[in-house]
Formats: structure tokens, sequence, C-alpha cells
């Protein structure tokens, strides 16, 4: 008889397997985070080094570039690190802390972070 080697038993289909419980999306998230922060941060310190960099002039394009991969590798590590502080919260190895604030300065953080953006497309903010 035949076998193939990449066939699957039927009572290991995907299919017919449970759904993957939370504790193992909850490990997969922390691991999978802890496995991006890395290089993540090594990749922003090398466009911190590339920008502080005296002895060679970056040009006007280049400086675009590099500034819009620097936002992007931030909302990456910000994204990674919203995970792990999901995955510490649920397994309870962080404890929930609530915070105060002004709706002045949540209005001024929103203004902070969106009013450039707002900007350069013309619209404004109220």
């Amino acid at each position: 008889m035949d076998a193939r080697i990449d066939s699957v038993p039927p009572s290991h289909h995907p299919s017919s397997r449970s759904p993957i419980a939370h504790d193992e999306i909850r490990a997969i998230l922390s691991n999978l985070s802890h496995e991006l922060c890395r290089p993540l941060i090594s990749l922003r310190a090398g466009f911190d080094l590339l920008m502080g960099d005296s002895a060679r002039t970056v040009a006007q394009v280049e400086n675009g570039h590099i500034q819009t991969m620097v936002v992007l590798c931030d909302d990456l590590l910000r994204l990674t690190r919203s995970y792990l502080d999901y995955a510490g919260l649920v397994q309870g190895a962080r404890p929930l802390c609530y915070g105060s604030f002004t709706l002045g300065a949540l209005i001024r953080d929103v203004e902070r972070q969106f009013a450039p953006e707002a900007a350069t497309r013309r619209i404004g903010l109220e």
C-alpha cells in the first residue's frame, strides 16, 4: 500500500480540531511580540544612527523616506508592545491600572498625534 508523506490523517485534519484556546492565543501573541521587539528596536536604533550621522549628509528625499520608515517602525513597536501588555494583563502578570485624564489633555494628545497629518491634507481640527 502506498502512503503519501504529506497526507494528514482525518483525526488530525485542521477542520476537525477544536478552536485555539484563549491561553494559546495569548501565548502566541506574547512570544511573537517578544520576537518582533528585538529586531524592531535594532532597526529603530539604526535609523537614529543614520539620521544622526553628521559625517554623511542625507538628501531631502532620502530624509523623507527615512522619516517614513521611522514612523512605521515606531508604529510596529507600539503594536507589539500592546500585545505584550495585553498578554500580561490577561495572564495576571501585570495589574490593570486605571489612569485619570483630563479632557483637555486627551484633546491635546489627539491634536499632537493627528494635527501634522491633518494639516498636510488641509483638514482643520476643531
